[in-house]
């Protein structure tokens, strides 16, 4: 064997070794961290869902977001400078958007909130914009008198769920509700005849 030879097979081997190293350490494409969400009610109403803020960089923990930062859709520019009367945009208005939702939500404002719920879910509908994240269909047959309508991979986020021709209560306490999804599993909510159940552990990162 040739002394040319034995080098172009220890190069060969060389680059062999170095494309596999580089196959290993390649990191893997980054996947959108998605939960789950369960509404019941007692009526059984098909539930649909709009994305109204998204989640970036979050920290994830046991299943469960525990911080991250908050980006409004940019579908929903529209609403939030009308209910706002700003004319910001982007990150200036996505701002005030997550601090108006958050104090809502922290301030424990219920009428204020279940109304804010009511008026997103309409501009929702009619908004050319904004498209539906998912719909949920209630369980046919109840389970100790409650129907679900579970909704599964539903990237993490604030949403406006919106049952089908409004509430979910017998009482139409509140015909959509605001809801941050941030596990990927979640124990069935039930629409309140007050005001809709939000979680509040996030913080705004």
């Amino acid at each position: 064997m040739t002394t040319i030879f034995k080098k172009a097979l220890v190069l060969f081997a060389l680059v062999a070794v170095a494309l596999v190293g580089a196959v290993a350490v390649a990191p893997a494409e980054a996947q959108a961290a998605t939960g789950s969400f369960t509404i019941q009610s007692k009526n059984g109403k098909t539930v649909t869902a709009y994305q109204m803020f998204t989640v970036e960089n979050p920290v994830v923990e046991n299943g469960k977001v525990t911080s991250a930062t908050y980006t409004l859709n940019t579908a929903w520019e529209g609403f939030f400078r009308g209910k706002l009367s700003t004319s910001d945009t982007g990150a200036a208005l996505s701002e005030k958007a997550y601090s108006y939702v958050k104090d809502l939500v922290d301030g424990n404002k219920g009428a204020t909130l279940v109304t804010f719920a009511k008026e997103a879910a309409d501009y929702a509908k009619t908004s050319s914009g904004i498209t539906a994240a998912g719909t949920a269909n209630a369980s046919t047959t109840a389970d100790n008198g409650y129907y679900k309508a579970t909704f599964t991979g539903l990237e993490y986020g604030y949403y406006i769920f919106a049952p089908q021709g409004g509430s979910t209560s017998a009482m139409r306490g509140n015909d959509a509700m605001l809801y941050n999804v941030v596990s990927a599993t979640s124990d069935p909510v039930e629409p309140k005849s007050v005001y809709p159940g939000v979680t509040k552990t996030v913080e705004n990162g």
